[in-house]
């Protein structure tokens, strides 16, 4: 599956650039990723089991803020 995800957005960003709906559809969509860090800080977080220390307070509101 990670395989066909990426050939998939190989694809489609190529359709985006020849075809001009760049501006149409790049921007919000990498717009969506800009999640993904904080995503990630929060499940490292969650497994060392500091769920409820400052540190995850700050990321949760840069979640908050990137969504």
């Amino acid at each position: 599956m990670f395989i066909v995800h990426h050939v998939t957005l190989i694809i489609t960003w190529s359709l985006f650039a020849v075809e001009g709906w760049g501006d149409l559809f790049a921007v919000p969509t990498m717009l969506t990723e800009l999640t993904a860090p904080f995503l990630f800080v929060r499940w490292v977080l969650a497994e060392c089991q500091m769920s409820g220390s400052m540190l995850a307070l700050v990321n949760g509101l840069g979640l908050l803020f990137s969504w």
